[in-house]
């Protein structure tokens, strides 16, 4: 049986599920809404594609699902 981590609420098989669905629904399906849901406020994207200019927030991560 998983432990449940402190920071997250989640047992490790939980957050493992957690991020597949919210891959497959936000990026694969573009379904902001998930999006909406899943970030934080002050969330922030420290991914390797970053265009210049991307607002911060989840705003700009919407934008980028958006024109994808």
């Amino acid at each position: 049986m998983d432990a449940i981590n402190a920071r997250t609420g989640m047992t490790r098989t939980e957050a493992r599920e957690f991020i597949r669905d919210h891959f497959e629904e936000f990026v694969n399906r573009k379904n902001v809404e998930i999006g909406k849901v899943n970030f934080a406020a002050d969330f922030v994207d420290h991914g390797a594609y970053v265009p210049p200019g991307m607002p911060p927030g989840p705003a700009g991560r919407f934008n980028m699902s958006a024109a994808r």
